[in-house]
């Protein structure tokens, strides 16, 4: 074939793949013969598509420490938006559905209302919202790639798949659905759980009560659907019939100037009036404000065995709450190895230091040395409660209780270090 001839068959086979890479349908799966013939370095061919492989159906993250009555035998079809497995123990109710093997189908026929699910029962759904608790707040299970579940014009919180919270944000900005990534794949939202940062109307016993001269802020401190009739005339004619004025302390700091505080739903709201009408644990002094330390990168300052709740804020302007997690556990944020590095933090609650109990059985090994009144004595043999050591009148057995409450000290074998006998 002379050059020109192969000149002219390269046009010809350009034209070729121009016309049918933009004009013909992709209907026809490529098959391992055609992909031998090179289709396969297009994708499609004349009339050829490439058929990808469904994804494995991935079960919905359920809430922290919780888990599905059964992880297993899900499909996409099984679970459409707006459903969810029952939780391990979680009590089957009216409106539930349970696949029914034999049929194929859903239904509610045959479901044991009111009994706990467990892996023992066939994959049972529901559409009831899920409510669990987190980092002290309860929260509103949210099922990723769902829509926005809340009303877009109040502020809420936020719980991140990380565990993190992002507090007191516009619903907007959050990413609830699923966002389509360049490769055609999806990627679930971000969110596991949602709760609104604004106290809502119906949630005040305000609503339950005639409207006053002054505002009033009425609380309590479970939920509004617990409320008695307004712990009306009986509350008051306990109040009266005492002589002594249990508001009297709140009142006084009150008068003061100090700021009282009232609990709705867990949550702690400033009271410009109040009113008193309500048990006095749903009021308090509103504590002093536990003050930011600034923060501009270094190792991790806080002991995770001293730390329980502790929150934090970002160089991005999140405000991050990570009650229950190892501060150690974000080394790149503190030392400013990330682009949004910690900036300010501060501890909410520190763990009560637990009290020293006596050493166990466990804890001593024959061969160790007890020191008593600057004398030194080798342990012959340890039991479940006791240890016997060979004194000069000779064996001495004393319990572990014995040995903390007279501060004894213990030194281990192949150890210098001498220990009190307590953990």
């Amino acid at each position: 074939m002379t050059p020109s001839e192969t000149a002219a068959q390269l046009r010809l086979a350009a034209d070729w793949i121009e016309r049918n890479m933009t004009e013909q349908p992709k209907s026809a799966e490529l098959t391992p013969e055609l992909a031998a013939k090179g289709y396969e370095q297009y994708g499609f061919g004349p009339g050829i598509t490439v058929v990808e492989k469904p994804k494995p159906f991935t079960i919905p993250t359920p809430p922290p420490v919780m888990k599905w009555h059964r992880e297993d035998g899900w499909t996409a079809e099984m679970l459409p938006p707006g459903t969810r497995p029952l939780c391990d123990g979680e009590a089957c109710e009216q409106g539930d559905e349970v696949i029914l093997p034999s049929q194929a189908k859903w239904s509610s026929i045959g479901l044991d209302f009111g009994a706990r699910m467990t892996s023992c029962h066939l994959p049972t759904r529901t559409t009831r919202s899920l409510l669990f608790t987190h980092s002290g707040h309860e929260w509103t299970w949210h099922r990723a790639g769902d829509p926005c579940p809340c009303d877009e014009e109040r502020r809420v919180d936020v719980l991140m798949f990380s565990f993190y919270s992002m507090l007191d944000c516009n619903p907007k900005t959050v990413r609830w659905s699923e966002l389509k990534l360049c490769d055609g794949s999806k990627a679930p939202g971000d969110v596991i759980g949602w709760r609104y940062a604004d106290t809502p109307e119906e949630t005040s016993l305000a609503a339950f009560q005639p409207a006053e001269k002054e505002p009033a802020v009425a609380v309590h401190n479970v939920f509004s659907e617990a409320i008695p009739g307004a712990f009306g005339a009986e509350f008051q004619r306990k109040l009266l019939a005492s002589n002594s004025d249990p508001y009297a302390e709140l009142k006084k700091a009150h008068a003061e100037g100090k700021v009282i505080q009232g609990c709705i739903r867990g949550h702690w709201i400033d009271c410009t009036h109040p009113t008193w009408k309500y048990p006095l644990d749903t009021y308090r002094i509103k504590p002093d404000e536990i003050p930011w330390i600034e923060w501009h990168g270094g190792p991790c300052p806080l002991n995770d065995e001293e730390v329980e709740e502790w929150e934090y804020k970002l160089a991005n302007g999140f405000h991050c709450e990570r009650a229950g997690s190892r501060p150690s556990n974000y080394e790149d944020a503190w030392t400013h190895n990330e682009r949004d590095g910690i900036t300010a933090y501060r501890v909410l609650k520190w763990r009560e230091k637990k009290p020293k109990v006596p050493l166990g059985p466990e804890d001593v090994r024959c061969g160790d040395e007890l020191l008593m009144a600057g004398k030194r004595y080798g342990i012959l043999t340890v039991t479940d409660s006791s240890v016997e050591y060979l004194a000069a009148s000779g064996p001495v057995q004393v319990t572990f209780e014995w040995l903390q409450k007279n501060g004894v000290t213990i030194r281990r074998r192949n150890s210098d270090a001498w220990e009190s006998c307590e953990k």
